[in-house]
């Protein structure tokens, strides 16, 4: 993992993930969506896992896409393609996933953070 999530378990099989980019309110990023796809299912292969509370560091939970990132891949159309799927992928492992997911959320949902909680 590239450092845009935390984990951290709480005990009484609880683990916490956060995503990781205070300065942009948490905004979504490539690395981000890797990160979080790979905490959620680390945590639902674990048995030990009974809940994973979903939640941001700092004064907001997500502020949707970063659109400084986003804006050298939007004249890509493929690549929007494969990004947008990968939000889909998160959403799927939230959805579809084993171990319930709760959002601890602070402050601003917008976006795909929106549609996480």
């Amino acid at each position: 993992m590239t450092g845009t999530v935390i984990c951290a378990d709480l005990g009484d099989g609880v683990r916490q993930i956060a995503l990781n980019r205070p300065a942009r309110l948490n905004a979504i990023v490539p690395e981000l969506l890797d990160d979080l796809v790979e905490a959620l299912t680390d945590a639902d292969r674990d048995d030990a896992v009974r809940a994973v509370v979903l939640t941001g560091e700092g004064r907001a939970f997500c502020s949707g896409d970063d659109l400084k990132e986003f804006a050298s891949q939007a004249t890509d159309h493929a690549g929007t393609t494969a990004y947008v799927e990968r939000i889909q992928d998160v959403t799927r492992a939230i959805v579809l996933g084993g171990t319930p997911v709760v959002g601890a959320i602070r402050g601003w949902a917008v976006g795909g953070g929106l549609e996480w909680v």
